[in-house]
C-alpha cells in the first residue's frame, strides 16, 4: 500500500514538472502554434520579408513563461544556415518573457525554409517546441535591374515586357524567361516550350516576348537558372500557380505600385488594366508595350522628360503651367508645382488614380472633371471649380447645387446673390404634403456658414440679373466616401419623404452606381429642376417649370432640353425620395470622366444618346401656347406590371401647369416600366391641367428598340377614337381644366396588322378646305363619310359613291379640328384629322 502511495506520488509530481515546462512563442504579438503545424506568415514574423543575396533581415520574437516557474532552455536551433539566432536564451523567469532574434542571411537566390526548434528541461522532463520559418532570396545585391515589366494576355496575342533597369548591360550569361502552367512541377526545369534565353540586353532597354501562349493561371518567371533550380532561383515572378488571375487583363510595374523585381507575387507590386485602355496607347507612354520608363514624368520647359508622356503608371509632376486644351491628363499621383488650367470649354478630365498634392493652383472648368479613383487617397491643398447654371429666365429662378469642395463658405460661392434667397431643404420639418397648409414651406430652411458635402442647395443668381449664373467653389476637393443623411416619415404618404441632396465630387457620377449603393435607402429616381423657357408673356403658362426624371428605365426630359441620362453633372443638386431613415452614401466608383456636361449645365440641344439601347418610348404633350410635360414608358428585364421600385417613377410635378403620366396601381408615373415586349400590353394615361381652352397634342419624341416597328394606338376614350401616334400626332381641344387620369390607353399593334396606314399604302386621299367647303379626293371610290368635332360629336354624314366630291359644314368654328372617317365600297377605313380654316 505504501509503495503505491510512493508511485501515485511520482507521478503527480511528473505531471506537474511536465506542466510546468509550458512556453509561449510570439511574433508581432501574435502566439505561433509551438507543434510545428504552423504557415510562416508576415503577420507573425515567421516569413521575412524579400532579402537579397548576401543581405540580412531580422525578427524579434517572445518567448513568454506563463508558470510559476523558471523554465530552463537547453537548446535552440536551426535546420537551415541561411538562417541565424542572435544571442543565445538560456533561463526564461517565471510570467517573464525574453526576447529572441533570429537573421535571415540567405547565400542564394530562391526561397528558404527552416524549422526553429527550442528545447526546454524541468529536472528529468524533456520538452520540445517547432516552429517554421522561411524567406525569399532575391539577386544579388551588385545587380538587381532586370524584372519584367508588363504582362498582357489578349484574346489573340499575349505578351510579356522585360526591362533592364540598370545603366549598364546585363551579364553575359543569360537570364531566363520561364513560364509555369498549373499543373507544372515547380521544383523541376520549366519545359523546353516555355523556357527563353535573355540574351545580354543593353541599359535600359525594354523587350517583349510573344512566345508563350498564355491563359491567365500560370507563374511567369526571370531566373538565373534554366535547369531543376529555376523556380528557386527566381529573381521576378507573376503569377500564382492554378489560379484564374491574369484571364483577358494586362499589369504593368509604375509609380503607384512598383519599380523593382520581386521574388514573391503580390497584386499591390501591380497595375491592373484594361486591354483595350493598352491597345489604344501611344508609344510614348508606358502603358505601350515596348516602352518603360521608370520614375516620374515631369512636365518642365514646356516638354515632358524622356520626350515621354503621361499615362496611369506613372508620378506626374507639372513644374511649370500646364493647360488642359489638348486632352486628358492621366496621373497614378500628380503633383502640382506650377498651375494646371483646365477651364477650356470642352469634356477634359485631370484623372488621378492615387495621391494628389498641389503646391501651386488647379481650377477646373464648368465642363471638365477632376477624376479620383482611390477613396482613402491623400490630398494637399486646395482647387478652384467652376460651374454655370443654365440660362435663367427671371431673376427669382433657383438653381440646385451642390458643393465638390470640402466647407465651401456659402457668402463666397453666392456672392452678389441675396443672401436670404438660399435654402436648404429639410424634410425632417414637417410631414405636410398641400401647399395650402403654411407648414408646407417650413422644409425650405435658409442656408449660411459653409456648405454640406453631400447636400443640395436651392439659390437665386445675381440679384437683378437673368441668363447664365457662373459661381467657383474653392477648396480642398470631396472624394472617396461621402455620407449624406436622409429622412423618411413612418406614414403611409410618400409625398413626404423627398431628400434634396447633390454630387458632392468635382466630376460627373453615374447615378445608377450610386442608386446600387443605396437600395435599403431610396426609390431609386431622381429628380433633377430646370427652368428650359421663359414664363409665356401672353398665357402665363411656365410650362416647363418641372422636373426631369431618371430611374433605370431612362429618363423624361422638359422642354428642348435633352432627356437625361445616367449622368449627374458635378455641383448639380437633385431630389430623391427615401424608403427608410437613414444616410446615402457616395464613392469614387460612381465618378466619370469626360462626361460632364449633363443635365441642363449649358445646352438645351436635344441628345437622345443612350449606353445601352432597351425596348422604349418616350410620349410629349403640348399645347398650342408653349405647354409641355413629357413620360416614358419601357420594357425593361426585371419590371412588372406593378409598381417597382427604379423602374416606375412617381410623377414629382413641381408647379406645371400640365402633367402627362401613365398610371399604375392609381399612382401617377412619370416613368413606367414594365417586363419584356409583347403586343398585348395596354397601358392608361392620365393627364392634369391647370389651363383650358387649349388645343392639345400628344406626339412621339422618341422610340427605341423594338418599338421602332410598331403601330402606337392612342384611344381616347372620351371621344371613342383610335389614333396610330406613328403615323401623326393625336390633337384634341380641351375647353376645361381638370384631373383626366384615365382618358387614353396606349395598345400596340404590327405595322402590318393595321388595315390602314397611310405612309405605308399607296391609297392616297387628299382633303383640301377653304372655309365650311371640304374638298375630297381619293384613289378609291368612297361609300360614306363622316365629320366629328373635338368633343367626339358627328357634325356631317353623307354617301357620296364617289372619289372627287365636296361636303359642306358650317356648324362648325373656322380653327377647329375635325375628324375625317372614311368607308370605302371595298369596306377598308380611313381617318385623318383635318383643320378648319
Amino acid at each position: 500500500m505504501l509503495k503505491n502511495l510512493v508511485l501515485l506520488f511520482g507521478l503527480i509530481l511528473v505531471m506537474n514538472v511536465v506542466q510546468a515546462q509550458e512556453i509561449i512563442v510570439y511574433g508581432n504579438q501574435v502566439p505561433i502554434p509551438g507543434d510545428g503545424t504552423n504557415t510562416p506568415q508576415v503577420s507573425d514574423g515567421t516569413l521575412f520579408s524579400d532579402t537579397p543575396v548576401n543581405g540580412s533581415a531580422s525578427q524579434l520574437f517572445s518567448m513568454y513563461n506563463p508558470d510559476d516557474r523558471d523554465v530552463i532552455i537547453h537548446d535552440i536551433r536551426l535546420s537551415s544556415d541561411q538562417f541565424a539566432i542572435g544571442s543565445k536564451v538560456k533561463i526564461i523567469k517565471k510570467n517573464s518573457s525574453v526576447g529572441l532574434d533570429i537573421y535571415f542571411e540567405p547565400t542564394s537566390t530562391g526561397i528558404k525554409s527552416t524549422v526553429l526548434t527550442v528545447t526546454v528541461k524541468q529536472g528529468r522532463a524533456t520538452r520540445i517546441f517547432s516552429y517554421k520559418l522561411e524567406g525569399t532570396a532575391a539577386g544579388e545585391i551588385a545587380y538587381s535591374g532586370i524584372m519584367i515589366s508588363q504582362y498582357y494576355e489578349g484574346v489573340d496575342d499575349d505578351f510579356i515586357e522585360i526591362k533592364n533597369l540598370s545603366a549598364q548591360p546585363t551579364t553575359e550569361k543569360p537570364f531566363i524567361l520561364a513560364m509555369y502552367g498549373p499543373d507544372d512541377d515547380l521544383g523541376a526545369a520549366p519545359r523546353k516550350s516555355n523556357a527563353i534565353n535573355i540574351e545580354m540586353m543593353q541599359g535600359g532597354e525594354v523587350r517583349v516576348y510573344s512566345k508563350f501562349r498564355l491563359e491567365g493561371d500560370e507563374i511567369i518567371i526571370i531566373s538565373h537558372s534554366k535547369g531543376k533550380n529555376c523556380f528557386k532561383d527566381r529573381i521576378e515572378i507573376i503569377g500564382k500557380q492554378g489560379e484564374a488571375w491574369g484571364k483577358g487583363i494586362s499589369f504593368s510595374k509604375g509609380g503607384c505600385a512598383s519599380e523593382s523585381a520581386h521574388t514573391a507575387f503580390d497584386p499591390e507590386d501591380w497595375i491592373s488594366l484594361s486591354l483595350s485602355e493598352v491597345d489604344a496607347s501611344v508609344q510614348r507612354q508606358n502603358l505601350f508595350l515596348g516602352t518603360y520608363q521608370k520614375g516620374p514624368i515631369v512636365w518642365k520647359d514646356a516638354v515632358w522628360t524622356d520626350n515621354a508622356l503621361p499615362d496611369r503608371t506613372r508620378t506626374v509632376i507639372l513644374e511649370e503651367d500646364f493647360s488642359g486644351s489638348t486632352g486628358n491628363i492621366e496621373a497614378c499621383d500628380l503633383i502640382v508645382n506650377g498651375s494646371l488650367d483646365y477651364d477650356q470649354g470642352n469634356k477634359n478630365s485631370v484623372v488621378v488614380y492615387g495621391d494628389l498634392t498641389v503646391n501651386g493652383s488647379v481650377r477646373i472648368g464648368d465642363t471638365e472633371s477632376l477624376v479620383m479613383y482611390d477613396d482613402t487617397a491623400a490630398i494637399f491643398g486646395t482647387i478652384t471649380k467652376a460651374e454655370k447654371s443654365t440660362y435663367r429666365n427671371n431673376t427669382y429662378d433657383f438653381t440646385y447645387w451642390s458643393s465638390p469642395v470640402i466647407e465651401a463658405k456659402i457668402a463666397e460661392v453666392f456672392k452678389n446673390v441675396n443672401q436670404s434667397r438660399i435654402f436648404y431643404f429639410d424634410q425632417e420639418r414637417t410631414n405636410v404634403t398641400d401647399p395650402a397648409d403654411p407648414d408646407f414651406w417650413s422644409v425650405w430652411v435658409p442656408a449660411g456658414g459653409n456648405m454640406t458635402s453631400g447636400l443640395g442647395y436651392a439659390a437665386e443668381g445675381v440679384q437683378g440679373s437673368i441668363g447664365v449664373h457662373e459661381i467657383s467653389f474653392t477648396g480642398k476637393p470631396n472624394n472617396g466616401l461621402i455620407f449624406t443623411k436622409v429622412h423618411q416619415h413612418e406614414d403611409t404618404d410618400p409625398n413626404n419623404d423627398y431628400n434634396m441632396i447633390g454630387n458632392p465630387y468635382p466630376s460627373a457620377i453615374d447615378i445608377e452606381r450610386f442608386f446600387d449603393a443605396n437600395l435599403n435607402t431610396i426609390d431609386p429616381t431622381v429628380y433633377l429642376w430646370t427652368h428650359a423657357t421663359p414664363v409665356s408673356e401672353s398665357t402665363g403658362d411656365f410650362s416647363f417649370d418641372d422636373y426631369a426624371t431618371y430611374n433605370y428605365t431612362g429618363g423624361t426630359g422638359v422642354g428642348s432640353g435633352p432627356a437625361p441620362t445616367k449622368n449627374i453633372g458635378s455641383s448639380q443638386g437633385f431630389f430623391i425620395r427615401a424608403v427608410a431613415k437613414g444616410q446615402v452614401v457616395f464613392n469614387n466608383s460612381m465618378r466619370l470622366r469626360d462626361s460632364n456636361d449633363q443635365f441642363f449645365k449649358n445646352s438645351s440641344e436635344k441628345n437622345w444618346k443612350t449606353e445601352n439601347e432597351k425596348d422604349r418610348v418616350w410620349l410629349n404633350l403640348t399645347t398650342d401656347r408653349g405647354g409641355f410635360n413629357q413620360l416614358l414608358i419601357g420594357f425593361i428585364e426585371g419590371a412588372s406590371e406593378r409598381i417597382d421600385p427604379g423602374y416606375d417613377a412617381i410623377k414629382f410635378q413641381g408647379s406645371n401647369k400640365i402633367s402627362f403620366y401613365s398610371v399604375v396601381e392609381d399612382k401617377k408615373t412619370a416613368i413606367q416600366g414594365l417586363g419584356p415586349f409583347h403586343s398585348n400590353k395596354e397601358i392608361t394615361l392620365g393627364f392634369d391641367t391647370q389651363v383650358a381652352n387649349r388645343e392639345f397634342s400628344i406626339s412621339i419624341a422618341q422610340t427605341e428598340g423594338v418599338l421602332r416597328d410598331v403601330n402606337l394606338i392612342l384611344f381616347d376614350k372620351a371621344l371613342g377614337l383610335s389614333h396610330n401616334l406613328q403615323s401623326a400626332p393625336y390633337v384634341f381641344y380641351q375647353s376645361v381644366k381638370g384631373n383626366f387620369k384615365d382618358r387614353f390607353t396606349l395598345s400596340f399593334e404590327k405595322q402590318a396588322d393595321l388595315l390602314v396606314d397611310s405612309s405605308k399604302k399607296t391609297d392616297k386621299l387628299l382633303v383640301y378646305n377653304h372655309g365650311d367647303i371640304f374638298t375630297i379626293n381619293s384613289s378609291k371610290t368612297i361609300d360614306m363619310v363622316r365629320l366629328y368635332d373635338i368633343l367626339g360629336r358627328m357634325v356631317y354624314e353623307s354617301h357620296p359613291r364617289s372619289n372627287i366630291f365636296e361636303i359642306t359644314e358650317s356648324s362648325t368654328k373656322k380653327g377647329q379640328v375635325l375628324l375625317l372617317d372614311v368607308i370605302h365600297e371595298d369596306q377598308s377605313r380611313f381617318r385623318k384629322k383635318v383643320y378648319k380654316q
